[in-house]
């Protein structure tokens, strides 16, 4: 613009009010600078209760209208704005009273007009409402996610057929932190480029947040997603030449496919976001599929799930609590009961836990249902502490509960309103907690330890991490995997290995529980292995609180 005067009134008015059509969320005017004399739009006029389009000092009006805390970096902004310093650097934010009344924090961005010379003649500046929710991505030029939420709810009502497909660039984090946020944006500009070069009439990609991405393929079934995401992964991957640098992306990637899709969105953007969490926490990145996920030889469907996460929400409806003795290894008699979730629910019937928990321990519901198991087993094998208080009962604790702060509170109000000892409970980890940083985990434990309850590793044995995290979490037991135990009695290498836990955990002094005994064979063959407790099919299936009760009277009058 350098070289154009705007001398005329009517012109400098007709600017400013074009400016403002472009962002309804945005207030523009233009200051001269020799005289501090402002032409302002007539939507900022009207929201800052001028009474004409044409004002002395408008940056002086506008400060009625700062929030008291925010004047002092408003004038310091503003000042330096208008003399022509900083405008090259990047635009500060104040609270400002919107036409509302309330508060609203402003972006201030500012463009100079220059004479022939260079001289800074006029000042064009707007005001952004940046509490208004956006439809566009400045940064990458993509829609958001409001763009992605409501193109999607009529996508779906005009095709029968829709992929969806989400995204997460992965080590992003790092990149950031070693190269800095400046070469970060540049990456993720190009990367939407790329992006964008890909997109056809029947295809759209959004920008999530700073390292997701998540793409639309109408009259899509599950070819077509295959192959899209493959040269989504073969063009990430052979590189991205940004400033100079050809860098590799990796990514993991979750997606979804639709067929006549009639039911809510929010639950089915969740699916998705569920299937990316399942690619990055358990398949290396690879393309998880959600229908793959939930899909069973019950034929049940997408809606099953719904209807789970639902009944979390309404009070934990349909949920109930089965209780399965564990048993002393030498003596056979009952000292306690692993606590187990089921689900309940015409048309339904009883759905088998391990169609949901894997599913629900990936989602904040999770901390709910944990929190409800707790509570109800406390409450109903309490009455059993009267007939053997040495009784004890352990709960599955998951990752979702140990990261939140609050639930060591949550656990103090359980415990209080049962009025159950604390030394009688064993809280087992699911396998997903080694996920936690190991100083937050170890933190937790040793806060529930130092009440008196004990604290067990579920399903040891399978994987590496269990073994690594028993090394630096002082755990108070061992509950060694079923897996190890089916065939112990014909496989050399599953005996050699389950001595091995045992001699580790009781020389560390820790009890152990060996869990799949189903027969008597296999009983008497493992009490040689000195384990303090065996627990499976052969003493009890998982049973009610009624059922549990008479087997522990029972063992009792043994």
């Amino acid at each position: 613009m350098d070289g154009i005067g705007w001398q005329e009134q009517n012109e400098l008015y007709e600017f400013v009010n074009n400016l403002d059509m472009i962002s309804e969320d945005s207030y523009t005017w233009v200051t001269r600078i020799d005289d501090d004399y402002s032409w302002v739009s007539d939507k900022t006029r009207v929201a800052f209760g001028l009474h004409d389009s044409c004002t002395f000092d408008m940056e002086h009006r506008l400060l009625d209208y700062v929030h008291p805390h925010d004047k002092k970096e408003y004038i310091e902004g503003i000042t330096k704005k208008l003399a022509d310093e900083e405008l090259n650097k990047d635009d500060f934010c104040v609270r400002i009273r919107s036409e509302q009344k309330d508060f609203c924090l402003f972006s201030f961005h500012t463009n100079p007009l220059r004479n022939r010379e260079g001289k800074m003649e006029y000042l064009v500046i707007s005001i952004r409402n940046e509490n208004v929710f956006r439809n566009f991505d400045p940064l990458t030029d993509l829609f958001t996610e409001s763009k992605y939420v409501s193109d999607l709810a009529e996508i779906v009502t005009h095709y029968n057929k829709v992929a969806i497909l989400e995204i997460h660039i992965e080590g992003f984090d790092t990149i950031n932190l070693v190269y800095g946020r400046d070469y970060s944006n540049i990456l993720l500009q190009d990367i939407a480029m790329q992006f964008i070069y890909m997109m056809d009439e029947k295809k759209a990609v959004y920008h999530l947040d700073r390292e997701r991405f998540i793409f639309i393929l109408k009259d899509a079934e599950r070819t077509e997603l295959l192959e899209f995401e493959g040269k989504l992964r073969r063009i990430l991957s052979n590189g991205i030449m940004s400033d100079g640098k050809l860098r590799s992306i990796k990514i993991a990637s979750g997606g979804i496919l639709l067929d006549n899709y009639r039911a809510d969105i929010s639950s089915l953007c969740g699916q998705v976001t569920y299937a990316l969490n399942h690619s990055i926490s358990d398949h290396q990145g690879q393309l998880v599929i959600f229908n793959d996920e939930v899909k069973t030889n019950r034929g049940v469907d997408l809606a099953l799930m719904k209807v789970i996460h639902q009944s979390v929400h309404n009070r934990c409806k349909g949920f109930y609590v089965e209780y399965q003795p564990i048993v002393d290894s030498q003596t056979g008699r009952v000292k306690g009961a692993e606590a187990l979730i089921r689900w309940e629910s015409e048309p339904y019937g009883n759905v088998p836990p391990g169609m949901f928990i894997d599913w629900l321990e990936k989602d904040p519901s999770m901390y709910e249902l944990g929190n409800f198991v707790l509570r109800k087993a406390l409450s109903e094998v309490k009455p059993i502490l009267d007939i053997d208080p040495d009784f004890f009962i352990n709960v599955n604790i998951s990752i979702r509960q140990l990261e939140r702060r609050e639930f060591r509170t949550a656990v103090l109000n359980i415990l209080d309103q049962t009025g159950f000892p604390p030394n009688r409970r064993c809280m087992e980890l699911t396998e997903r907690c080694k996920d936690l940083p190991p100083k937050l985990l170890d933190n937790e434990v040793r806060f529930f330890q130092a009440m008196g309850v004990r604290m067990a590793i579920d399903d040891y044995g399978t994987g590496s991490a269990s073994s690594n995290l028993v090394l630096k979490v002082p755990m108070d037991e061992l509950k060694i995997d079923m897996s190890f135990i089916h065939d112990i009695m014909d496989n050399p290498r599953n005996q050699a290995m389950v001595r091995s836990i045992l001699y580790f955990a009781t020389s560390a002094g820790m009890y152990t529980c060996l869990e799949g005994v189903e027969t008597k064979e296999l009983q008497d063959y493992l009490r040689d292995y000195g384990a303090t407790w065996f627990q499976g099919y052969y003493y009890s299936k998982p049973i009610r609180i009624d059922k549990l009760i008479d087997y522990v009277m029972s063992s009792r009058e043994e």
